[in-house]
Formats: structure tokens, C-alpha cells, sequence
């Protein structure tokens, strides 16, 4: 899971790695686009954006 404002981007970096190695997410060379998206569909996001996590991280700091 990640903050939801990095959701996009970790999904579109993953994308890339996904069909540069498929055999590395365990899917067959020249994987299918739903089977591209079944790997992209386990990123989540944690309902909260970076912003308010640092937020909740500086206030346990103290």
C-alpha cells in the first residue's frame, strides 16, 4: 500500500518494469493487458496522502 497521491505514479513505474521483465511478476514474455493490469491492481493506496502521513509521523515524533 501507498499514499494515494503516489498511487499513479507507482503504478505507471511498475507498468514499465512489468513489461520490460514479465517473468519477474510471474506472468509469460509479452503478458497480456489484463494480465499487466491483474500485477497493477495490487497496488493500493492507504486512504491518506503523504502530506497527512508525515503529518501523523511528526506528531508520534514528539
Amino acid at each position: 500500500m501507498v499514499p494515494d497521491d503516489h498511487v499513479d505514479t507507482v503504478k505507471a513505474d511498475l507498468r514499465a518494469k512489468v513489461i520490460e521483465l514479465p517473468t519477474n511478476y510471474f506472468l509469460p514474455e509479452n503478458p497480456s493487458e489484463s494480465q499487466v493490469e491483474g500485477v497493477l491492481n495490487r497496488v493500493r493506496g492507504l486512504g491518506l496522502i503523504s502530506d497527512e502521513l508525515h503529518d501523523i509521523v511528526a506528531k508520534l515524533e514528539k
